[in-house]
């Protein structure tokens, strides 16, 4: 499965603020650590920011803080609301339109769905180690 870029970053932002601990994370210190612009981080947060998964706080301190423990299944849905609904009926052969949402489209929801939302971004960011600092 091939999702876009929005969503790939989204999820690493996702992650970086799960490994913060409730820690506010600076908007230019998150698009160093994961290579972006902050024009396009700004994008990607706003996305997040609408669906009430990460807070943003303003000033000298401000940044932004994982609202949560959000699942993979809401973080999906915000950065890719397509995957969560289902297709139309495309074809004029009603018959067609039925076998389809019943065999395959809405299996393959249900099956998205139970994998993703028992997977937290807290359990994904456990498995994410940074690297270690060396000081002189």
């Amino acid at each position: 499965m091939k999702l876009t870029s929005k969503t790939r970053y989204g999820i690493a932002v996702m992650v970086l603020l799960a490994k913060a601990n409730g820690q506010t994370l600076p908007l230019t210190q998150i698009a160093e650590r994961l290579g972006l612009s902050k024009i396009y981080l700004e994008q990607v947060l706003s996305v997040l920011r609408s669906h009430q998964l990460v807070s943003a706080q303003k000033g000298p301190t401000g940044g932004y803080r994982l609202e949560g423990q959000p699942d993979l299944w809401t973080i999906l849905s915000a950065l890719e609301p397509e995957l969560a609904i289902l297709p139309e009926a495309d074809f004029t052969d009603e018959r067609m339109n039925k076998v389809l949402l019943e065999t395959l489209y809405q299996p393959l929801h249900n099956a998205m769905q139970s994998v993703l939302v028992p997977l937290r971004i807290t359990a994904i960011a456990e498995h994410y180690t940074e690297a270690p600092m060396y000081y002189i």
